[in-house]
């Protein structure tokens, strides 16, 4: 089941999950965030309910897609999904994030800022 299938409808009350077992992704927009990423991802990393971490890098014309290639290596749950255009329609944080949640594996979605520890 999609965390999107029942937006708009009517919803059953959320079933309360055993911690470890509800398969958390965290999804970090990120663009011109080379200062904050590495930091906001070792957070994430350091935190076992999550289960994997992608961060979208949005067009970031800084050196935020190094940084994230060399993490990479180093962290087993990180995927990067790079975007280079948004379409029309759309604006880029609210684009990533739809982004990230459309290739999120977890049951559960947390929607983190790049500049959060």
């Amino acid at each position: 089941m999609s965390p999107f299938d029942n937006l708009g409808g009517e919803r059953e009350p959320a079933a309360v999950s055993t911690p470890g077992t509800g398969g958390v992704t965290a999804i970090v927009p990120a663009r011109n965030e080379e200062l904050n990423i590495e930091k906001c991802v070792r957070s994430l990393d350091a935190q076992p309910e999550i289960e994997e971490i992608i961060v979208v890098n949005d067009g970031s014309s800084d050196n935020t897609g190094r940084v994230l290639k060399e993490m990479v290596p180093r962290i087993r749950r990180l995927r990067v999904i790079d975007i280079e255009s948004v379409p029309d329609g759309w604006t880029g944080k609210n684009y990533a994030v739809s982004v990230g949640a459309r290739e999120a594996t977890g049951e559960w979605l947390l929607f983190v800022d790049a500049d959060t520890e």
